[in-house]
């Protein structure tokens, strides 16, 4: 809660003024952002090609799914598997609200989704978070995050 003071001056010549309170609640914009769907971590599963959905252009040939959720992916990949002319001209920031395809080969899945982070881990390795398109159904989000078995009951 959020306590706030206030003045009011009354029209002009009567010398009065109105003092007031006010109360406001806490509102989801001013807390910290906090993820509002729950995550579950997979085993790695293969994809074998991240393109862009602009101009097809191949961005990845290699990389992993690591994370599901009903929001979005979590994608790593190496940078020896970024083709030699995007290594060259891409700049990993412009990445960042770009349109791209997501092809999964144990399923032959495409998927259309946005990233939406690009984070460098270490050598060479690099994390993309992907959302959905709004195109993609909610059901058809959580059919996908129920069907793929998460890491604990695969050991």
């Amino acid at each position: 809660m959020i306590l706030g003071e206030g003045t009011q001056s009354l029209p002009r010549g009567q010398g009065y003024q109105l003092k007031f309170f006010f109360v406001l609640p806490i509102t989801s914009y001013m807390q910290p952002k906090m993820r509002q769907s729950p995550r579950k971590k997979i085993l790695p599963l293969e994809v074998d090609r991240i393109s862009f959905v602009r101009d097809q252009s191949t961005l990845c040939h290699q990389a992993h799914l690591v994370e599901v959720s009903d929001r979005g992916l979590k994608i790593l990949f190496e940078r020896r598997f970024v083709s030699e002319k995007q290594r060259n001209q891409l700049n990993w920031k412009t990445l960042e609200n770009e349109l791209v395809f997501i092809h999964l080969t144990l399923m032959d899945l495409l998927i259309q989704g946005r990233i939406t982070r690009v984070k460098y881990l270490k050598n060479g390795r690099f994390e993309l978070g992907i959302d959905y398109s709004d195109s993609d159904p909610d059901y058809w989000r959580a059919c996908l995050f129920e069907l793929l078995p998460d890491h604990k009951s695969s050991q």
